[in-house]
């Protein structure tokens, strides 16, 4: 099985995604396929089964994460807390910013994509969650609501601009290190560079 996962990660780093499909009885591959050797294409064929039993390995299906029940907030992970600590000391919560860019090359509705980001945000609590300290002095997870995360998506248009692919370059560098606010949120960030009509 290690000889699995050693391929996995390895498909992985050339940005190919395994996962079960639908069925848990076969699998789901997302990506370039053109990323991989022909002799890696030949190792999923004759691996096939042995990936799909490794998958379910990874997961129990009777292992269910119970909802919690309503509170005002809620206890945060050890992980959770050295995030916390971290970010105390200047410049320590750049340490886990994840940042990355996705070039899209089609016409877009602007205000489309925002609602949709929207959306998702409304829909999940953990991407309006923060933390912060409860009147004992815990450090305690906090769900806001929409209204109170304030997430806006910002936009640049640089189709005018000289230079402008420095510029962009420079933005994103800029934006990959800037802190985030742990106790007020959000802790994610968007932003639509607009470099050509489409």
């Amino acid at each position: 099985m290690d000889n699995i996962l050693s391929f996995l990660t390895k498909f992985k780093t050339k940005q190919i995604f395994i996962s079960l499909d639908d069925s848990l009885e076969n699998i789901r591959i997302r990506g370039n396929l053109s990323n991989l050797s022909s002799s890696e294409k030949q190792y999923l064929i004759e691996n096939k089964a042995d990936i799909v039993s490794f998958l379910k390995s990874q997961f129990s299906l009777s292992q269910k994460i119970e909802l919690a029940g309503r509170q005002v907030n809620y206890s945060i992970s050890n992980a959770q807390r050295r995030l916390w600590v971290l970010s105390q000391f200047e410049g320590g919560s750049v340490a886990y910013n994840m940042p990355g860019s996705i070039h899209l090359n089609k016409e877009m509705d602007v205000e489309c994509f925002k609602r949709a980001i929207d959306s998702v945000i409304g829909r999940h609590e953990v991407l309006r969650t923060v933390f912060r300290e409860d009147e004992k002095g815990e450090v305690r997870q906090w769900i806001l609501s929409k209204e109170e995360l304030g997430f806006k998506i910002d936009y640049k248009d640089f189709r005018r601009e000289e230079n402008k692919q420095e510029k962009i370059k420079s933005y994103i560098a800029e934006d990959s290190y800037r802190a985030f606010d742990l106790e007020k949120g959000p802790l994610l960030r968007a932003g639509l560079l607009q470099v050509e009509e489409e």
